[in-house]
């Protein structure tokens, strides 16, 4: 009897410390499933409070919140530096550009997510992985598997330091010079029946060392809008543009910019400072912005390609840009009007306009839209002060 009271007693201990494990078990489980949305919605408002990841086709609706750099635990301690997370370059630098070049093209690896979010990636299914993984869950992957990068439908959240004063300077003082000769021979016929010499075929444009480095003639048509005239009323609905061949706007009348550090690292990636490693040097936390879609000018007419501005520097017109150390603060056009305006090849097409305009005004018949270099969504607007100044 003894023996088997004894076995009894172990079986109804064994059931009982089973059936406590299945409850702790089944509590755990309710813990995690209930308290783990709101760790991630706890995380999404504290790093971003006015930016939602978009709706994305490839991937489950539950996803990681937007990645922030402006939280504390970001900002501050072993994270403050850059380079704690971000590898210069990164290992598929050479794969990931047409032209291979040493360059920042992938996320920050595991290591630099786990050291804080290891509690993170293992609740919910793992859905915190979808911040960068296309699956937002723990069978994530790499290679095809993570998002691009830099995801474009994210918002912006550093902008770029770059003084054009000081670049402009250093350009300008290049003392790079070919060898030139003192003297030039030409062979010349003075026969009375020489032969014509044959028309020579135009000359290149020329390669000025200046903003062309960076800012090349595009190729292909980008979106653009007339810039909008704020704190102005329109004198007259907006009629029909005219285009003559040259001012048809084209992919000629616009330049681009950087897009990577290729341009950058070609002087500062270890020789000049601020230095590949040092990404604050140029790079500002600012507040998350989107990047304007299209290109808004004041002159939807103008042409960078025409025979007259091609063989001219930059920095013939772009006068304000040569001076300014912070683009973002640049308020008002980069050309002077007076550029155009007081030159021998649109002075007097202006003068005409702003006459016609004030003729128009003056007989209170509807505005005379000014179309020389405006397409009427701007020219309908009146002359502002720095027109009427030359």
């Amino acid at each position: 009897m003894q023996n088997g009271e004894l076995q009894g007693n172990v079986k109804t201990r064994i059931r009982i410390i089973i059936i406590s494990a299945a409850a702790l078990a089944f509590g755990a489980s309710i813990f995690t499933v209930s308290s783990a949305p709101n760790q991630l919605s706890l995380f999404s408002r504290a790093i971003s409070p006015s930016i939602e990841t978009p709706d994305d086709a490839t991937a489950p609706s539950v996803r990681g919140s937007t990645f922030s750099h402006s939280t504390r635990a970001h900002r501050e301690g072993k994270y403050a530096s850059c380079e704690s997370c971000h590898a210069i370059p990164t290992r598929n630098w050479a794969t990931a550009r047409k032209d291979p070049y040493p360059d920042v093209k992938n996320y920050p690896y595991h290591p630099s997510c786990f050291g804080c979010h290891a509690k993170d990636v293992y609740s919910n299914g793992g859905a915190f992985c979808g911040t960068c993984h296309t699956e937002a869950s723990m069978r994530a992957r790499g290679g095809a598997g993570v998002l691009p990068f830099p995801i474009k439908s994210h918002a912006m959240q550093f902008t770029t330091i770059f003084p054009h004063d000081l670049h402009q300077n250093l350009i300008a003082s290049d003392t790079t010079r070919n060898d030139v000769a003192l003297g030039h021979f030409m062979l010349a016929s003075f026969a009375i029946n020489a032969t014509p010499t044959p028309t020579p075929a135009a000359a290149p444009a020329p390669v000025f060392y200046n903003c062309a480095i960076c800012h090349k003639t595009i190729t292909q048509m980008p979106k653009y809008v007339p810039r909008k005239i704020t704190g102005e009323k329109s004198l007259a609905d907006a009629t029909a543009d005219t285009f003559t061949a040259l001012s048809k706007t084209g992919a000629d009348f616009f330049k681009d910019g950087p897009d990577s550090h290729a341009s950058c690292f070609t002087c500062h990636y270890q020789r000049v400072k601020p230095a590949a490693y040092d990404c604050a040097g140029c790079h500002r936390l600012t507040e998350p912005y989107f990047e304007k879609k299209a290109i808004e000018r004041y002159s939807l007419k103008f042409s960078h390609s025409t025979t007259n501005h091609v063989n001219k520097d930059c920095t013939t017109c772009h006068v304000r840009i040569t001076q300014n150390s912070d683009i973002s603060k640049m308020k008002d056009a980069d050309v002077p009007f007076q550029t155009c305006s007081t030159s021998s090849c649109h002075g007097s097409n202006i003068e005409e306009e702003t006459k016609k305009r004030e003729a128009s005004s003056a007989a209170k018949q509807p505005a005379f839209q000014c179309s020389y270099c405006h397409t009427t969504a701007v020219g309908r607007y009146d002359i502002p002060p720095s027109h009427r100044k030359y």
